[in-house]
């Protein structure tokens, strides 16, 4: 079959590879749980709506939903064009709210937020929003097609459109380029992520940017690591950083860590940046490089926390041949005493069956019980275009973890090739795909406009 590595930031470099694992090792595949039944929450259709859902989807108290569209066509105008079913677009990418019916069984309506169309070079929101603690939405976007991306804040209004400011515009020097993933406060409102590019040797960066101590005053951007592209300590990271207690920052890298045959350019790391004193420097470690034989390779989203402090993500791909030519899910436990390693275990390895998910970009989430959900951009049948994915824990005493196919896509109107986490809620998992969906406006080698979708049991 063939695997579709889409990677998020478009970038030159091959494969790559890691160190070595231990722990218990699960690659049976499972039959698809039945009894899940998906909802189409909004089909995008090109229009005022835009298109291409580039992340995922978050919540707020009262259950409404938030996500952005990047927009289907480029290059984005400088000014309105009339949209039609083929051609350049007039909207270049949406911040938008979805909202929940009055009435169980009611349609979902769609609010535009804030819809960028190119006049002042920006466009092409993505990678996630993130909400402070005054209910104003944070995320990142392209910036024009000459331009490096910028970071901006929504604030809502009486009436109409957000307003949308740039906090930080980036200059693809040793600031970085191309900011991708989602950011994460602290309990200061500093606010962190990452870029793929840029950085002192262009293979990206982990930045900070401060709120102004005066209101109107510019952010304050400071680059808390470069990655360097002779790679054992990672580049290129795609997913953004989460973040513990202590104020250290975790994170992946696509690229870096150990070079192999099948990995020439490293098969990706976990990263750890920990703040030397508040206020000053971060020191990089790395606890993981994946090997891509027994692990996998390239993760390309960032990693969550369980309420033990270990950490959860996926691999995109590994070698043939391998334990995990699909990818992985693993776990990485941290030491029970100062200075030890990290132990990494692989949960369920993806190995390319017809009925198993395959290559997941985005990574896990939990619900309540401690299961795990995800999106895989292939498997699931004849025509291998994503799944959604729930792993469960093994009972106690047992070592291995159960995968169920919750959905398969690409049946009519569905999407294909999810690319963003799931968001886990009371009533079941909610996900986007940038393509597929029920519009015709949107054709081409892979149609469809993008769509937002509920799965509940």
């Amino acid at each position: 079959m063939t695997c579709r590595l889409f990677v998020r930031t478009l970038v030159a470099g091959s494969i790559v590879a890691a160190a070595f694992l231990s722990g218990s090792l699960h690659v049976d595949a499972a039959p698809a749980a039945n009894g899940w039944t998906e909802t189409t929450l909004h089909a995008f259709q090109n229009g005022p709506d835009s298109a291409a859902a580039s992340s995922a989807l978050m919540a707020d108290a009262a259950g409404n939903l938030y996500g952005e569209t990047q927009g289907a066509y480029l290059p984005c105008p400088d000014s309105h064009a009339a949209h039609g079913p083929i051609g350049i677009r007039a909207v270049c990418g949406t911040v938008y709210e979805l909202i929940p019916p009055s009435k169980p069984g009611g349609m979902w309506a769609e609010k535009i937020l804030y819809a960028f169309n190119g006049h002042d070079g920006t466009c092409c929101p993505r990678g996630g929003l993130t909400f402070d603690a005054a209910g104003n939405l944070f995320g990142a976007m392209g910036d024009g097609l000459k331009g490096a991306g910028a970071l901006f804040e929504l604030s809502p209004t009486k009436s109409g459109p957000w307003s949308r400011t740039v906090i930080y515009r980036f200059r693809n020097g040793a600031d970085g380029n191309a900011p991708t993933g989602s950011m994460v406060f602290d309990q200061h409102g500093n606010l962190f992520g990452v870029t793929a590019l840029g950085g002192s040797t262009f293979a990206g960066t982990v930045f900070e940017v401060s709120p102004p101590q005066t209101a109107g005053e510019p952010w304050v951007h400071r680059v808390l690591l470069s990655f360097t592209n002779d790679g054992p300590n990672g580049f290129l990271p795609q997913g953004g950083p989460v973040l513990d207690a202590a104020g250290a920052l975790y994170g992946t890298t696509l690229f870096g860590g150990t070079f192999t045959n099948f990995c020439q350019s490293g098969c990706g790391v976990v990263y750890r940046l920990v703040p030397s004193r508040p206020g000053g420097n971060y020191v990089q470690q790395v606890l993981l490089r994946f090997n891509g034989a027994n692990d996998g390779a390239l993760p390309q989203d960032g990693l969550v926390f369980d309420r033990a402090g270990s950490l959860y993500g996926t691999t995109s791909l590994g070698q043939p041949g391998g334990a995990a030519p699909a990818g992985s899910v693993f776990r990485l436990a941290p030491p029970g005493r100062p200075g030890a390693s990290w132990t990494e275990t692989v949960l369920y390895a993806f190995r390319q069956y017809p009925n198993d998910a395959a290559y997941p970009h985005a990574g896990v989430r939990f619900d309540a019980a401690g299961d795990l959900y995800g999106t895989s951009q292939d498997g699931g049948g004849s025509r291998q275009v994503g799944t959604v994915f729930r792993l469960a824990p093994p009972p106690p005493g047992g070592t291995t973890w159960t995968e169920s196919l919750l959905h398969i896509f690409g049946a009519k109107n569905d999407g294909i090739y999810p690319d963003y986490d799931v968001l886990v809620g009371k009533g079941g998992v909610y996900v986007t795909t940038m393509w597929g969906g029920a519009s015709p406006n949107c054709t081409g080698e892979i149609p469809g406009c993008g769509a937002a979708f509920a799965l509940s049991p």
